[in-house]
């Protein structure tokens, strides 16, 4: 029996909305989910239209804008506690997205 596509995709996407602070691939969470890797990421990709990676960047990426506009926290620690592995990365990926780095926007 195959597992219900909806419910299944529903189940992979709170896990990442709950652990996007984590590191995450989709071995880890094909694991939890008793799934192939290769599904997981399929079914990510189906289901929100963007590959799984950057389905998760996506999720941390909205975190650290609510840190960042509610919070005193420097721009590392976001960075560290949304499951980016350092300020650099999550400054260049914040700028590609945002179209200015992470210093500006929380001085706007």
């Amino acid at each position: 029996q195959t597992p219900d596509f909806g419910s299944v995709a529903d189940k992979v996407i709170n896990y990442i909305q709950k652990n996007y602070n984590r590191p995450l691939t989709n071995i880890e969470i094909g694991s939890m989910f008793g799934l192939h890797p290769n599904y997981i990421s399929k079914l990510i990709k189906q289901v929100t239209g963007i590959p799984l990676h950057r389905y998760i960047l996506h999720v941390r990426l909205l975190h650290a804008i609510e840190l960042m506009e509610s919070g005193t926290d420097s721009i590392g620690d976001i960075a560290l506690s949304c499951g980016f592995c350092d300020i650099y990365y999550f400054s260049r990926y914040f700028k590609s997205v945002m179209k200015m780095p992470p210093s500006e926007y929380i001085k706007r």
